[in-house]
Parts: C-alpha cells; structure tokens; sequence
C-alpha cells in the first residue's frame, strides 16, 4: 500500500494521501487486530497494562465514576472488561468484524459490528441517545476520515450533564515505534497526525470543553490524552487559526529517522514526509486537494 504523508497548505496539519475509500477501510479493517499483533488471546493480555493505566486515569480525572460506556474501537475488549468489572455497563462498536465476534464469545461483551458512519444511521443509534456517562475513542480518532463530523455524532449519544468523552492519539511530535517495523507508527490506516495544539481546536471547533489534555503515561509512547465534556456555551475560540510549525517537526521526523536508520528500520514512509517538510512546487496540487478534504469535513459543523 503506497501513500505520503503531505501538509494541508491552510494549516500544516499532517495528512495521509491519498485517503482510503469506504471500500478500502472495510477491507483494511477485515482482521486488522489480528494482522497487526498476534491472537486476539494475546491482544487482550497485552493491552492489560495500559488498560489498566486509562481505566486508573478515567477514575481520578471524572468527578463520579462513569455508570454507563461506549468504546468506539475496543480492539480485544480490554478496557470494556475493566469497566464492567467496576460494575459499568459496557457496549462496544468494533470495526474489525473478527475481532467484534471474539470479544462477544470469548469475553461475552455486548459488541455492535461496524463503522461508526454506519451505526449513526440505524435505529439503535437513537436507542442510546444521551445514554453514556462515558464515551473511550482510545487510538481511533487518527483513523477516521471526517474527525468533526465524527465527534460531533457522539455529542449525542453523551449525558450532557454527567458524560465525559476520553479521547486518547498518537502525538506527531513525539513519534515511537515499538519495534523496528514503522507500521505502529506508520500504519497505513492513520489518516490523520494530530499535535495537542491541532486537537485543543478540533475539539472546540466539534463543539466541547476540554478538562485534560496532556501527556499522561510519559515515555516512552507521550501519547495525547484528553478528557472531554459536550460544551454547554460555544466557545469564543473556535475562529483561532493554528499551524503546526513545520521546521520543528522536521527536526523530530529526522532524528527519529536516524534512530530507526541504526536499527535497519524500513523507512520508506518517513520519507514521504521528509520530503515534504519544505514544500515543492510539485507537491502544492496535492496539498490543495488535502485543504479541500479538510474544508468539507469542517464544513459539516456549519
């Protein structure tokens, strides 16, 4: 699968092009866990430790501990059997139809099968309207193709007084790979690379008031967490324009680069985005198509 990773021109936000078609992500996401680390067994142990990190993160940053959650993306169900074993009553929404069917039989969680785009269009989308005090997108957002739209369909189904929205991604400015492979990092399916600032505009832009945002497990991963409630008064910041500062990036994208160099990492798509760190005439046609891309998905919050 060949793509770069370009710079949209309005605001230097990292973006993967080309973009998948519906198509393609359902093909993609056919068996995606298994493909990407083993049996779904081993899955669901290893993500037992940082499970156990967000679960601990929920419980001191929320004022009462949620009754009520929705993970959009549970992978093996780790968390989600957390959570119910706190005595929460979980639901999951698993894009990854293999991966949807063990958690059911292997965990026997209750596991709706499918993209979100697709859930918010059927009857039972409806069914949980307002009903979650808490909503986990852990490692999900950089997937989907139309983010405010994204967030902004799960201001619905969020208790707007009690609810909170986790909301937990891969940081652009510390990237890491577990192994030498970039497919971690790299993955073929992160359609966007978000910065802490970057987000802090999504967010108020998709209409809710943040409580975290913040670096919470450290090194080596400095993933970006967020704890979220749906804003009760729009915000005044939302007209604010914000860059990703692009020589920074560099420097990070090349030292990270020349670590994986010493480790014999493939490194193909770290070009990519080398490359257009300084922008080329021969690459502003594709920049423009992405600030296109970028326009009609924050066109839908109008």
């Amino acid at each position: 699968m060949s793509f770069s990773i370009v710079f949209c021109v309005a605001c230097n936000m990292a973006i993967r092009y080309p973009g998948l078609t519906n198509e393609c992500l359902s093909r993609y996401y056919s068996g995606y866990n298994r493909n990407s680390g083993g049996e779904m067994d081993a899955i669901f142990d290893d993500m037992y430790p940082i499970s156990l990190k967000r679960l601990n993160l929920i419980g001191r940053s929320t004022k009462a501990f949620p009754r009520s959650c929705l993970e959009i993306g549970p992978g093996a169900g780790t968390l989600l059997s957390l959570l119910r074993q706190q005595g929460m009553k979980v639901l999951g929404l698993e894009a990854d139809p293999v991966a949807a069917e063990w958690m059911r039989k292997a965990k026997q969680l209750n596991i709706i099968s499918g993209f979100f785009d697709h859930f918010i269009q059927t009857p039972e989308f409806h069914k949980y309207r307002r009903q979650f005090d808490l909503i986990v997108v852990s490692h999900v957002l950089e997937h989907v193709p139309r983010p405010i739209e994204f967030l902004a369909g799960i201001r619905h189904l969020i208790d707007e007084r009690n609810g909170y929205l986790y909301v937990e991604v891969p940081d652009i400015v510390h990237p890491y790979s577990d192994s030498v492979s970039w497919k971690s990092y790299c993955d073929p399916g992160h359609l966007y690379y978000y910065s802490p600032d970057y987000l802090r505009l999504l967010f108020l832009n998709a209409g809710y008031e943040i409580i975290t945002l913040s670096h919470a497990f450290g090194a080596p991963y400095f993933s970006i967490t967020c704890l979220l409630k749906v804003a009760t008064v729009p915000s005044n910041d939302t007209h604010l324009k914000y860059k990703n500062d692009i020589r920074h990036l560099r420097k990070v994208w090349l030292l990270y680069r020349a670590k994986h160099m010493f480790y014999r990492a493939p490194i193909h798509c770290l070009r990519s985005l080398v490359s257009m760190c300084s922008y080329s005439d021969k690459k502003i046609a594709d920049q423009r198509s992405c600030r296109a891309q970028l326009s009609a998905s924050q066109s839908t919050t109008h």
